[in-house]
């Protein structure tokens, strides 16, 4: 009896070690835990300091630990390089390749147009100057840096790069002239005396040579409510009333254009862009607005433009605009010489109903009978959307 109970006890203590070798208790085969890390922005990449091991995954863990910034859903390796001293694609250097704008990406263009554009409209001028004293004064910095932001988003857009910035030389001859602009309630390019800035005639209040000379360099803009940096901007690439030469757009946009000056008061406003240039950049060859890609429903507008520069001709040039294979009736009109490069641009006939909501619609444009490029005929797809949809 002392052996069977002996038998019935080791019987007993190797069924109950199998079955705690079954439930994974001595680490066989069935363990299928592994390290996760900590995804707080919920950007699909982990932060290497946060550290779980689970045994399948939970929300909030991700298998990637490659996050730079897991505070930031923006920051993540690959992530669109924006110009703002982050390191934003986690490359280990910030704003190396920021502005490089692919506009082929619909939300890359989202991120930048929402970054740089859609927040430009709340930030006041806050100008400090008197025309009663004649004091020129000055505008707040934040408003300025979101004019510039703007300046080369457009640019970027276009495949210009982003490397406008500002002269304190011109920034003071440009504030002048916003100042007289205001004092005087005129709005003109044309301020000395028979025509020359040495001397006024004396009808002019608050009259500087700085300023005049500065009316004879810069886009000048006019309105009677606050108007923003984004709105100041706008004004001058939509450029309404100004068809037949598109010249605010041109300057704006010229590829030389390297550093501009900005003035501004309470209805006024100057951006000094003539003889402010280096070397044209490599590319693009052309420049177009809207640019080819996606590009926000808000800054498309009845006049499209392409210019290059000399010696381009688009004086046989045509232009076909298709939606969905579908002809878009256009009037084309080779635009004056001498303000920036050589332009064509094209008003749609009837308006395009743009708005909230609305679907993509993608247009095929192609110039052709150009002489002087590399090319007779260009071809570009652009993709309207709207930023806030998905």
């Amino acid at each position: 009896m002392r052996l069977a109970h002996g038998l019935i006890f080791s019987f007993l203590i190797a069924f109950l070690f199998a079955g705690f070798i079954a439930c994974g208790g001595g680490g066989g085969g069935g363990d299928t835990s592994a390290t996760y890390f900590a995804d707080a922005d919920d950007d699909s990449f982990g932060d290497v300091g946060s550290i779980q091991v689970l045994e399948s995954a939970q929300a909030g863990w991700v298998l990637d630990s490659t996050d730079c910034d897991d505070s930031s859903d923006t920051v993540y390796p690959g992530a669109a390089e924006l110009c703002n001293s982050i390191d934003d694609d986690c490359d280990g250097t910030s704003d190396d390749s920021c502005g490089e704008v692919d506009t082929f990406n619909r939300s890359e263009v989202t991120l930048y147009y929402n970054t740089y554009y859609a927040d430009a409209f709340s930030t006041t001028r806050s100008w400090n100057g008197n025309t009663g004293s004649c004091v020129a004064g000055s505008i707040s910095q934040a408003y300025r840096d979101e004019v510039l932001q703007v300046i080369n988003l457009y640019r970027a857009m276009t495949g210009l790069p982003w490397d406008v910035t500002y002269d304190t030389v011109l920034d003071d001859s440009a504030q002048d002239l916003a100042l007289m602009m205001e004092s005087n309630n005129r709005m003109s390019h044309s301020w000395g005396l028979f025509g020359k800035c040495e001397a006024s005639d004396g009808s002019w209040s608050c009259y500087t040579q700085d300023g005049c000379e500065s009316a004879l360099r810069s886009n000048l803009y006019y309105s009677s409510v606050q108007y923003s940096a984004g709105a100041f901007i706008e004004g001058f690439i939509e450029d309404i009333g100004n068809a037949a030469t598109l010249g605010h757009r041109r300057w704006v946009l010229y590829p030389p254009l390297e550093v501009v000056g900005l003035g501004a008061a309470d209805d006024y406003a100057a951006l000094e862009v003539l003889n402010n240039w280096g070397t044209r950049p490599a590319s693009p060859e052309w420049v177009t607005w809207p640019p080819a890609g996606y590009v926000p429903y808000p800054i498309v507008y009845d006049v499209w433009s392409f210019s290059a520069p000399s010696p381009a001709s688009f004086n046989a040039a045509t232009v076909s605009l298709t939606k969905g294979g579908a002809n878009v009736p256009v009037i084309a009109t080779v635009l004056p010489n001498n303000y920036g490069d050589r332009t064509l641009s094209w008003e749609l006939q009837s308006a395009p109903l743009f708005s909230s909501g609305m679907s993509d619609m993608a247009y095929t444009v192609t110039v052709g009978g150009i002489t002087g490029m590399s090319q007779s005929s260009y071809t570009y797809n652009v993709t309207v959307f709207d930023p806030d949809s998905p």
